[in-house]
């Protein structure tokens, strides 16, 4: 959740409701920056990015509002988020910047690097984290997740292949271009300047790009610069095809069960 949308309480409401629906299962993951474009930020709240200011606040009121804790002097403390329950979702910070690695660290939660978004500084960030973490009711010790970007096939050509569509969206993201997805083929068929290419080759360092030995070597040794807990895997290609073959040949690479890849089913989740 972009926080900075919502009110504290209807995102605790909401997320109140997934746990009671499946306890134990839901994390609540928060975000600061306001994604997209300035135009859909603001269709979307026009007092949202005058929020971030007050972040640090939003997220202990989100706290708050899910475990019943505000204090009593609270303007809103008799308000009570529901459905009420024994549990509450596990809460996630996410960033890019060192900004909510601190945050994490000081409030005792979960924190998860974006390397998808940014390449440079983000195991500072976690050694900082971990560093500087103070234990809470919801985490006595640091936990620390990178999210990074990854497009595995059985061969590294077919790898960069199928990687010309990020290529060209995030070429049309820096110039501040919308648009969906291209497919392979028409990612491919596109013409690039020298400039253009640049652009592309230095956003390659946000992936993990290659066949699943390159892409496994290579996630785990981000794991390692992290000293991370767990990674999550964002995969996008022209299809969902290769996006699920990537995924079912990366399950293999680590021998997670149930990968079943090249079922064209999806694989099963433990």
């Amino acid at each position: 959740m972009l926080l900075p949308y919502y009110s504290a309480l209807k995102v605790a409401e909401v997320f109140r409701m997934y746990e009671a629906l499946f306890p134990g299962r839901i994390d609540l993951g928060i975000g600061r920056a306001p994604g997209g474009n300035l135009l859909t930020a603001r269709a979307l709240n026009a007092e949202a990015l005058d929020a971030e200011d007050r972040f640090a606040v939003h997220v202990q009121e989100t706290l708050g509002y899910l475990d019943d804790a505000l204090p009593p002097d609270y303007p809103f403390h008799a308000v009570k988020a529901m459905p009420s329950g024994p549990t509450s979702p596990q809460v996630w910070l996410l960033g890019s910047s060192d900004y909510s690695g601190a945050l994490a660290g000081h409030l005792g939660l979960p924190f998860s690097f974006a390397h998808f978004i940014s390449a440079h500084g983000g195991a500072a960030v976690a050694r900082a984290y971990r560093r500087d973490f103070r234990p809470s009711y919801r985490g006595s010790e640091p936990y620390c997740m990178a999210a990074v970007f990854a497009i595995c096939a059985q061969t590294s050509e077919e790898a960069e292949r199928l990687a010309a569509s990020i290529d060209l969206r995030r070429l049309q993201m820096a110039r501040g271009q919308e648009g969906l997805i291209a497919t392979t083929e028409e990612a491919l068929a596109q013409p690039y300047s020298d400039a253009e290419r640049a652009v592309i080759a230095k956003e390659r360092a946000r992936a993990v790009i290659g066949t699943p030995e390159t892409v496994k070597a290579g996630l785990l040794q981000l794991k390692e610069q992290f000293e991370a807990d767990e990674l999550m895997i964002i995969t996008i290609t022209g299809d969902y095809t290769s996006r699920l073959r990537s995924y079912q040949l990366l399950a293999e690479s680590f021998g997670l069960a149930g990968s079943r890849a090249g079922s064209g089913q999806e694989p099963s989740h433990s």
